[in-house]
């Protein structure tokens, strides 16, 4: 059991120290598109390298939660653009 558990921990260990680019990029609320965000933060970063594969592998496993965050947030923001746009061709201040 403790041959299992050990590399178990020594993952989750150097995953919380080297910083996940996932959970950083699910908690931005600026960041628009969450696919594969934290693996993209990662490899961007220059300390993160240690830290992508890990990235890689939670934001796959994420995939049926960001996928959908990401289709909504962008046709509300297409939205927002439209009435913008058809407030502006009327005069009216967009909101």
């Amino acid at each position: 059991m403790t041959s299992v558990l050990r590399p178990i921990a020594m993952l989750t260990l150097i995953g919380t120290l080297s910083g996940c680019g996932t959970v950083g990029s699910l908690v931005d609320r600026e960041q628009p598109t969450k696919v594969y965000a934290g693996t993209r933060a990662s490899a961007n970063n220059h300390g993160g390298m240690l830290d992508t594969p890990f990235s890689l592998v939670l934001d796959t496993a994420l995939l049926p939660v960001t996928i959908p965050w990401t289709v909504v947030h962008r046709l509300a923001g297409r939205e927002a653009a439209r009435r913008g746009g058809q407030a502006a061709a009327k005069g009216m201040p967009g909101q």
